[in-house]
């Protein structure tokens, strides 16, 4: 099985859509960003890659971002984003996670078609770990990864949860992250705002 390659972005990242400028990649170029424009000039566009979102609920499936184009920019085909719910509360689209998704996979869109997200070749498939009062088991964090990972064939991860406490890298996100890449042998970083846990595991594994 493949290792899958990991990232993360924090609650807070929003792709914003102003005039006719895509600032989320338009702003990327350069010492620092992430250069998504240069790779898609390239012709890497993230084709055939499964992307897991790890979520507080669900991505709008049927948003026009997520799906292939006619040659009139119109939405065509079936969705390129999958939910799964692991809380036992059923699926539930919410904006926060849908963003999360567009800034990863957006195909743009009829009024938008050149804002793209860093791979709109790939698929994103959402696992939903928090339940309607917004609680988070244990059991729900670790059945999403396995299954994005292991099932859905996900060789990325994105994070788009965080939890309140000290950043001394005992988090419960953070340790079932280190497990999952220590003794699985799985590539898996965790990151918050504040620090990034096992970096040098992460560089290993790439």
């Amino acid at each position: 099985m493949k290792r899958p390659l990991v990232l993360w972005l924090c609650c807070c990242s929003v792709l914003i859509l102003v005039g006719t400028k895509a600032y989320g990649l338009a702003e990327s170029t350069g010492p620092g960003g992430s250069n998504a424009q240069a790779v898609h000039d390239l012709g890497q566009i993230g084709d055939g890659i499964k992307i897991g979102l790890i979520a507080s609920r669900n991505v709008y499936a049927d948003h026009e971002a997520f799906f292939d184009k006619d040659p009139c920019g119109a939405p065509t085909g079936s969705t390129h984003a999958f939910n799964y719910d692991f809380t036992g509360d059923g699926i539930e689209s919410f904006d926060h996670d849908t963003w999360m998704a567009g800034i990863a996979a957006s195909r743009g869109g009829v009024s938008y078609p050149d804002y793209n997200g860093v791979a709109p070749g790939a698929e994103v498939h959402c696992g939903r770990i928090a339940n309607d009062i917004n609680a988070v088991a244990t059991v729900w964090i670790e059945n999403a990864l396995t299954n994005l990972i292991d099932v859905q064939g996900c060789r990325v991860i994105m994070t788009g949860v965080s939890f309140v406490g000290d950043p001394n890298g005992q988090s419960l996100l953070t340790m079932i992250y280190d497990y999952l890449c220590m003794f699985e042998g799985r590539c898996i970083c965790h990151q918050r705002r504040q620090w990034i846990q096992r970096a040098s595991d992460f560089r290993r594994c790439l």
